[in-house]
Order: structure tokens, then sequence, then C-alpha cells
């Protein structure tokens, strides 16, 4: 569980992962990500993921990854003689190393940029893990950022810059490195004992074709699309008032808006 507190508001913020027990903490606020079952009470909406089953034999989960990948896969463990390396925990130091070459990634796809709270938060709860894959001369192709709860990892980020490189040969190279980080990291946690590993969404829709082509990119290692749900439950009558107080300044702020009814 990882405990937050809004500066804004001074309420308590608890969120767990995976339908994990809170406990008998004591917090305003109660976040729920990617339970497997719909929230009775509060706010709840659905989400989409593929799942891989880290129970299989390793070479199960080797045949349910496509031929193209497996290809991949053995290419660049054999020949473009990558370097794996996981960090340990013990020092914050690779969490500001991850956070500038994942923002410097943001930058070429116009993505929101990450900040160090929100990693630290999970640093301290000791469920952050982050992998990269390094090439020959010890330069960083691609990182994996994730949730690690007990028995179910969830990738939270993945980041490499070959976009901004007119070099072919290289961006193929961290294409294969990013397969190849993505299959280590499978055996890692199958060896760790986790039973699920979460690659962190699943796009629903149609319309947009880069998310397609990441679905696609995920489904290649076989797993399945499951269902899940996100949801928020106000705990104490702080949390129920501030959650009011918010709605009404956000209507007074839309045009036309008014604290009182015609």
């Amino acid at each position: 569980m990882i405990i937050s507190r809004s500066q804004r508001l001074g309420l308590t913020i608890a969120e767990v992962w995976f339908d994990e027990d809170p406990g008998d903490a004591r917090f305003d606020i109660l976040r729920h990500r990617q339970s497997l079952v719909p929230l009775r009470q509060g706010t709840c909406v659905e989400f989409y993921t593929i799942t891989v089953d880290l129970r299989q034999a390793e070479q199960d989960l080797l045949q349910q990854v496509s031929k193209e990948n497996r290809y991949e896969i053995r290419r660049a463990s054999e020949r473009d003689g990558l370097k794996l390396h996981v960090w340990d925990a013990r020092s914050g130091d690779e969490i500001k190393r991850f956070l500038a070459f994942y923002n410097e990634f943001a930058a070429t796809k116009q993505l929101a940029q990450l900040g160090l709270s929100g990693l630290e938060l999970l640093w301290k709860a000791q469920c952050l893990g982050i992998s990269r894959a390094e090439d020959l001369q010890g330069d960083t192709l691609v990182y994996h950022a994730y949730y690690a709860g007990r028995n179910r990892v969830r990738l939270l980020h993945s980041a490499s810059l070959f976009r901004a490189s007119g070099d072919s040969s290289f961006r193929s190279l961290v294409g294969r490195a990013n397969r190849w980080l993505h299959w280590e990291d499978f055996r890692r946690f199958k060896a760790e004992g986790k039973a699920t590993y979460d690659f962190g969404g699943w796009y629903q829709g149609r319309t947009n074709a880069e998310l397609l082509r990441i679905n696609t990119f995920k489904e290649g290692f076989g797993g399945k699309v499951e269902r899940n749900y996100n949801g928020e439950k106000l705990i104490t009558v702080r949390a129920k008032v501030a959650k009011r107080m918010h709605l009404l300044i956000e209507h007074l702020r839309r045009p036309g808006g008014s604290a009182f009814k015609h």
C-alpha cells in the first residue's frame, strides 16, 4: 500500500493495487488500482490490460511469444551482447537516472513529464522495480519501471531513445533490446515467484493507430486481455466535504457556472 498526503487539501490518500488488503491504516481516501472486481461503493471505471501467466514452464512461456519476437530475442541474446541491469533498490540514484532518461524519451513523443515524488513514494513502499538493457559500450538502450506487488508485477513505464536517430541499424537494435528486456523480466519475475506479468494497459478502441501498434507489440508476447477496475472511496467526512467543495469550485469555474439554482 502507498500512502501519500494531498498538500492542497490536507487529506491522507491510500493506494492499493490488485485487491491488496489496506489493513488497519487510517486514511481519508482509498484508491483501488486494477481491482479484479468492481467496487461496491465509490466511483469505479473499467481498465483493460494484457497479462501473462508466469507460473508456466519457461519453454511454454517462450512458445507463446510470436515467431518474430522469439527471433529478435534470440538475436539480441546471442549476437548483440546486451547486458541486463536490475536495480537493487538500495539507492535512489537509479531512480534519478531513469527519470532523466524517461523525460528525454517523453519529450520525443510529446508525453507528460514524470516527477520524482511519485517514484520515490513507490520506492519507500518497497514496490518499485527498475530494469535496463545496455549495449556493448555501456550505453542504456531501454528502461522498464514496474509496480511490484506480492504476486503480480505491472509495467508502469517503458522508455527508449531511438526516435531521434537516423541510423536504421541502431533503431533495430533498440527494438530487439526492448523485446529482450521484456523476456528477461519475465524470467526474473518468474524466478522470484511472481504469478502474473501485467503489460500495464490495452487500448480498447479502434481509431488511435499508435495505441493499436502498442497493442500489437504487447500481444506478440502471448497473454490474455483482462478487465480490471480503477476506483476511489471517500472514507472520512473530511474527504466527502472536500470532494463536494472541489466539484462546486469546478462548476463555478465553467462559463455560466452558478452556486444558485434558477
